[in-house]
């Protein structure tokens, strides 16, 4: 899974490396512990246009009347994205996204007990996770964009530290994702699994727990 993330990468050098000429980040600020719920940077094409944004990270559901779940939506399960009745699976259609940080925590039990670590890319570039989008529209008109990173069965490095792992992509594979046209609903899942990053730096971080827990909520069935 991918609950927590970390960056502290400036707007400016994000925007060059995934190639964005003009961008905006008005809440953006360096943040070495981010939870479900807050805000992170987002690159998504328009029109083969890549924009970078902020979004709220976890899905809300249309049928909600407030900016807020208790489903568990910050990730969305690769197995389940062609599923029609998936929570995901317009999404999953039309609105894919790259969800940006500089790595993410893991928490494996080493001798009895859970030990925070550090995952990030080997070269120290920013991390990007397949994603998804979509506009939560409240009943006063408000508007949030919401998003949610993808997970996979474990790879590589990752296999010992977790079951799951966010899909890491690597940048020859950024507009291949983001265009659903060369990487139908149906093929997500293949693509995703053969196409993700399986070798990472993992580090222990000292901290054995994680300082504020996320909030423990309904999991999704089986069309979730």
């Amino acid at each position: 899974m991918c609950g927590r993330c970390k960056l502290e990468t400036p707007p400016a050098d994000l925007a060059r490396y995934f190639g964005i000429e003009n961008f905006t980040l008005p809440s953006w600020t360096p943040r070495l512990d981010i939870p479900p719920t807050a805000q992170l940077p987002v690159v998504r094409s328009t029109f083969g246009a890549l924009s970078l944004g902020m979004m709220h990270w976890g899905i809300i559901p249309a049928n909600e009347t407030e900016p807020k779940t208790r489903l568990s939506t910050f990730n969305a399960t690769v197995e389940k994205l062609a599923m029609p009745r998936s929570l995901f699976f317009q999404a999953a259609k039309a609105r894919r996204c790259l969800v940006v940080a500089d790595g993410f925590f893991e928490w494996p039990t080493i001798d009895g007990v859970k030990q925070k670590h550090y995952i990030s890319h080997e070269s120290g570039e920013p991390m990007a996770f397949a994603g998804l989008f979509q506009t939560w529209v409240g009943p006063n008109q408000a508007t949030l964009d919401c998003c949610t990173i993808i997970t996979t069965p474990s790879q590589g490095a990752m296999a010992p530290i977790h079951s799951r792992m966010p899909a890491v992509l690597p940048k020859g594979a950024f507009a291949e994702w983001l265009d659903p046209l060369r990487v139908p609903v149906g093929d997500a899942r293949a693509f995703l699994e053969q196409s993700q990053l399986r070798t990472f730096r993992i580090e222990p971080s000292g901290a054995r727990e994680p300082s504020a827990p996320p909030p423990r909520k309904r999991q999704l069935g089986l069309f979730g």
